[in-house]
């Protein structure tokens, strides 16, 4: 869709508007990212004992950090999909096969089953997020985990006006939808916040993420 072409194919590291979509920069040294990467694979491994470490697969990979976390935390085989090309080809870089094109298109028969699918901030800006978690469903071998990073919405609503964000979930409402894709909910955590430019006139200009684990 052009919505997807124009944000994520070219505005979306160098963004006009980075409070409401998108980064400024690709961050080349990648520290940021890094960062997170530790950050979101300690939340992980926190919450969730993973016994096989064959077959990962990170959704929106961008420049590949997490990936290259995964390596050092014993992950033998670790892929990436990320729409944006200047991404893809740092993360390729990096020694990583990355699928270009849209996960939802993604054939079952390209790779073998994934034991984790990993996604930080996508599902929110899918035009469907049952889709997405239908092929997540069919991506991952039986007991497999999907894990999602993404914004828990206050019962009033978003309070930072993100353009690219589709949906608006609440924990009750993803886990609607996991369920309906056959999913079964190991847990939901909070996992950091994110403070807007105004933040400290009006502390409700932030967004607080959640982290949850379902399993095949």
């Amino acid at each position: 869709p052009l919505f997807y072409e124009i944000l994520y194919g070219k505005l979306f590291y160098s963004s006009p508007l980075p409070e409401q979509f998108g980064y400024a920069s690709l961050e080349t040294d990648n520290s940021r990212r890094a960062e997170k990467a530790v950050k979101n694979w300690n939340d992980i491994e926190k919450n969730i004992e993973i016994i096989n470490k064959s077959n990962l697969l990170e959704i929106g990979c961008g420049t590949g950090e997490f990936l290259v976390e995964s390596k050092k935390r014993g992950w033998k085989n670790s892929i990436g999909n990320e729409l944006e090309l200047s991404a893809v080809k740092l993360s390729e870089n990096k020694g990583f096969e990355i699928n270009t094109g849209f996960f939802e298109n993604i054939e079952a028969n390209k790779y073998p089953s994934f034991d984790l699918i990993f996604a930080d901030n996508v599902i929110e800006h899918t035009m469907n997020p049952l889709i997405f978690l239908e092929k997540s469903f069919e991506l991952l071998q039986n007991e497999g985990l999907l894990i999602l990073r993404l914004p828990d919405t206050q019962p009033f609503g978003p309070t930072l006006k993100l353009i690219d964000h589709t949906f608006h979930f609440s924990r009750k409402s993803i886990s609607f939808f996991l369920i309906k894709a056959g999913f079964k909910i190991e847990k939901i955590f909070y996992s950091g916040t994110f403070k807007g430019q105004n933040y400290v006139k009006d502390n409700n200009q932030r967004i607080e993420n959640m982290t949850v684990i379902a399993r095949k």
